[in-house]
């Protein structure tokens, strides 16, 4: 049964293909918003109130961009995850490529979350713990405490793989960017890296040739408190997820 129309707090109705709605404990509060997710490719934080029994959705924020890569699209949520969290799967739409006969793929159950940051509320996106079990036991390589300059030899120099899982922590310090390059190959390469000027975290692709669309993809994050970075990247054949500060940027392309 129809109850209202969705607005936004300046008036206007929300509308959308693919809508979703649903609730989030905004992290290290009781407080819970609901969330209008619109498309995949943005998503509106407001509350759920009853008036004159009716329940009605009243916005506090405009659209916020759901992640950084430009490819998700149709997001749904899971229902009834048995370990109670709230799962996100979005349809990553694709141009298709000589060679293949198909366009898009699903991406990863990816968990959600509600955070402040900045004053702003933000979700949060990160792999789910049951992608930990494809890890083989032994990591390939491991360092701590390594400090990097900018004429340093490469410290991953050698080191290749189709599919890998790259866990790092770093101090910026005085650099103004870091990051890696990953899928390199004669003059194609995919970056990943940090700018501490601008607050970003990017995925360049404008570099790797046939693999998917050469585009340069950003999203916001912030350093920690102690004033870190902390990079999580998922790379397969064709997808790459990419999480900062445990999820408080995510950029899946």
């Amino acid at each position: 049964t129809k109850e209202s129309d969705l607005y936004y707090e300046n008036g206007a109705r929300i509308s959308s293909e693919c809508p979703g709605l649903y609730p989030l404990t905004v992290e290290g509060t009781g407080e819970t918003k609901w969330v209008y997710n619109g498309s995949g490719k943005w998503y509106v934080v407001g509350d759920l109130v009853k008036e004159g029994g009716k329940y009605t959705f009243k916005a506090l924020t405009g659209q916020i961009t759901y992640n950084g890569g430009p490819d998700m699209y149709a997001t749904m949520k899971w229902f009834n995850d048995p370990k109670g969290r709230t799962l996100l799967t979005s349809w990553m739409q694709e141009t298709a490529m000589d060679g293949k006969d198909w366009t898009g793929a699903q991406s990863l159950p990816l968990v959600t979350g509600l955070k402040l940051i900045n004053g702003e509320y933000r979700l949060t996106s990160y792999a789910p713990e049951e992608i930990n079990a494809y890890r083989s036991e032994n990591p390939f390589y491991e360092v701590d405490n390594l400090k990097v300059g900018a004429d340093d030899e490469n410290i991953l120099q050698g080191l290749a793989g189709q599919k890998f899982d790259i866990e790092a922590t770093i101090a910026p310090e005085t650099a103004t960017e870091f990051g890696f390059n990953l899928r390199k190959g004669g003059d194609n390469q995919l970056t990943v890296k940090y700018n501490t000027e601008s607050d970003l975290l990017y995925v360049d692709k404008s570099q790797t040739g046939n693999w998917g669309k050469n585009e340069v993809c950003s999203y916001q994050l912030y350093p920690t408190a102690d004033g870190k970075i902390k990079l999580r990247i998922l790379v397969d054949w064709s997808i790459i997820d990419v999480f900062g500060n445990d999820g408080e940027a995510a950029i899946d392309t």
